[in-house]
């Protein structure tokens, strides 16, 4: 049976299009719905080998010890065990060249401990290890550059009979670069006669030496008793003081220390700096002191600054006729000195 065709009307057909788009957009909306929810509900795949090590790996790094004022500390007994496998490595060690970078990294790594290090170095000093494995832990001890590092250090020198080991060891204080050693090291001044010791502990202190350095300096002269070599140790010391650092602390024994062999061993130690900063620190001591005699001292001392700063300063002082006649002469002296290297003859 043949049924009449309806004819559709275009209104009818522009409403069947919007139908479709609706239905389109509702159907993208529920597929996106989904995906969410799976993003959220679903659990993840397993990690591969490579993500699984990579996390193993960040683990790792936060088990690992804190830095402790620079310092790496390792759990104790991981400590201990290492510090003396280390040891037991320089005790085996030869001066033989081939050994030298070995030996130079065990050396750091020792030092990186600390004074936890000082017990196997001090066993190791007093073992039948040879020389060379001595004069290594000797290293030891001076680059972790404690007081009480190089106070075990000195031990060991002072009671070591083998006049090659001794000499080692000293020779490693050379390497002597912080000033926290500074306690240690005038401790040893203060009960040594051994010039060579002396030596290497006073140019130690020279390079090292601080404000309290000169304080500590001080203090120990003061506490000398009868001791002659070494109140005299000391004051050699202070007189070498050659560190910028020391400045202020030298300037101030000068102005303010009411013995006098302190304060002429600090005029020395400025005057020895020989820098525009010494000399400057030295002419406004002049300018500011009331005692003529001290002030001709401290002129003396600006003469054993050879530059330009000081002699045209002394020349000012030597032509000034307002000043007392002694000063100028002083002054007059310590230009001849400056110009002829040599003090005029009196």
């Amino acid at each position: 049976m043949n049924y009449p065709r309806i004819a559709t009307s275009g209104r009818w057909k522009g409403m069947n299009r919007h139908r479709k788009i609706h239905i389109a957009a509702a159907a993208a909306i529920v597929i996106l719905s989904a995906l969410i929810l799976m993003r959220f509900f679903v659990p993840p795949a397993k990690e591969t080998a490579g993500d699984s090590r990579k996390e193993d790996v960040s683990v790792e790094n936060t088990a690992k010890p804190q830095q402790v004022f620079g310092k790496v500390k390792t759990p104790s007994p991981d400590e201990d065990g290492k510090i003396q496998r280390l040891a037991t490595e320089i005790k085996s060690f030869s001066s033989d060249k081939s050994m030298i970078p070995q030996a130079e990294g065990a050396i750091r790594e020792l030092a990186a401990f600390g004074n936890d290090a000082i017990p196997a170095m001090k066993e190791l000093l007093l073992s039948d290890a040879g020389r060379y494995s001595k004069s290594l832990a000797a290293r030891v001890l001076v680059q972790i550059g404690t007081s009480e590092s190089v106070g075990a250090l000195l031990d060991f020198i002072a009671a070591e009979s083998d006049p090659v080991s001794k000499d080692l060891c000293i020779r490693a204080l050379q390497a002597v670069d912080s000033p926290e050693t500074a306690p240690a090291l005038i401790k040893g001044l203060s009960g040594s006669t051994d010039f060579i010791l002396n030596t290497e502990l006073k140019q130690a202190l020279a390079r090292t030496g601080n404000e309290q350095t000169v304080k500590l300096l001080a203090d120990a002269y003061r506490s000398q008793s009868g001791n002659t070599a070494g109140t005299e140790n000391i004051l050699n010391a202070l007189s070498m003081l050659r560190h910028p650092d020391s400045l202020p602390a030298l300037a101030d024994a000068v102005a303010n220390d009411p013995d006098q062999r302190i304060s002429l061993k600090a005029m020395q130690a400025i005057s020895s700096m020989g820098t525009e900063n010494s000399t400057k620190t030295l002419v406004e001591m002049v300018q500011s002191e009331k005692d003529d005699a001290k002030r001709v001292q401290l002129i003396n001392a600006v003469s054993r600054i050879s530059g330009k700063e000081s002699l045209n300063y002394l020349q000012d002082i030597s032509g000034d006729p307002s000043l007392p006649h002694d000063l100028r002469n002083a002054a007059a002296r310590a230009v001849f000195t400056i110009k002829n290297g040599v003090p005029p003859v009196e």
